[in-house]
């Protein structure tokens, strides 16, 4: 479990400084490839340019389009539904790949500083995830998260917003190995969706996308808390 390990090190030393998001997955990231082995940098590298081939993001919704519905059961079994939520406030919809990924524990826990600030520019934080609930909690309780986490187990969601690829054979069994996705993921485990971001207005328009299809890349929390501004002196 060498890379978890290295993951919990770097992030204890992280949260405490004063960077951007991208800085410290740019940190991990860079440890990442001074000790990890080489199959494993390979295997990555192979992973990523299948996507960039792909050019998944050309089809994912985007500023301007209307989110898509939908209605899911949060990590403690209540119902969350999008338009629901609408009615409230904006929300701040985002996706990660689980508890057991090193890059999405550096965004959730980076998150989790940035939640009262997003809530005082008038944002409902959600992220979004296809482990099981069970897994979902112990995520949330390693990083006193205090937002909405939602289960998408079979990353139906996901599927509706054009976001799941498969992962290359090579590093699916190498991820496997390393964290036991068969604790996540009961099915489908070879499935993962992009870690993208929405800020999502009142009437359902998408009015911030970060889109990117390299998941060591994610998108900064004050980007969205100034997308959440502008949206209140408008209301």
């Amino acid at each position: 479990m060498k890379f978890i390990v290295i993951g919990f090190i770097l992030m204890g030393k992280l949260l405490g400084a004063d960077g951007t998001l991208k800085s410290q997955l740019d940190d991990y990231n860079t440890l990442f490839y001074k000790q990890g082995s080489s199959e494993a940098v390979r295997a990555v590298e192979d992973d990523l340019n299948e996507r960039h081939i792909l050019k998944m993001e050309q089809n994912i919704p985007n500023v301007g389009d209307k989110a898509l519905e939908f209605t899911l059961k949060t990590i403690h079994g209540e119902t969350f539904d999008l338009n629901d939520a609408l009615r409230e406030s904006p929300v701040v919809l985002f996706w990660y790949r689980g508890g057991w990924c090193p890059y999405c524990n550096i965004q959730l826990a980076y998150y989790q500083q940035y939640h009262q600030a997003i809530k005082n520019a008038g944002g409902r934080l959600v992220g979004i995830a296809p482990e099981i609930q069970s897994m979902g909690r112990v995520t949330q309780q390693d990083h006193a998260i205090d937002f909405d986490l939602l289960t998408d187990t079979d990353n139906a969601v996901a599927k509706q917003y054009r976001l799941v690829y498969t992962v290359q054979p090579k590093l699916l069994s190498l991820m496997d190995e390393r964290f036991g996705l068969d604790d996540y993921y009961p099915v489908h485990k070879q499935e993962l969706p992009l870690t993208v971001a929405f800020v999502i207005d009142q009437s359902g328009i998408i009015r911030y996308a970060y889109i990117d299809d390299d998941f060591r890349k994610r998108s900064e929390p004050t980007e969205i808390i100034d997308v959440l501004n502008k949206l209140k002196e408008h209301r």
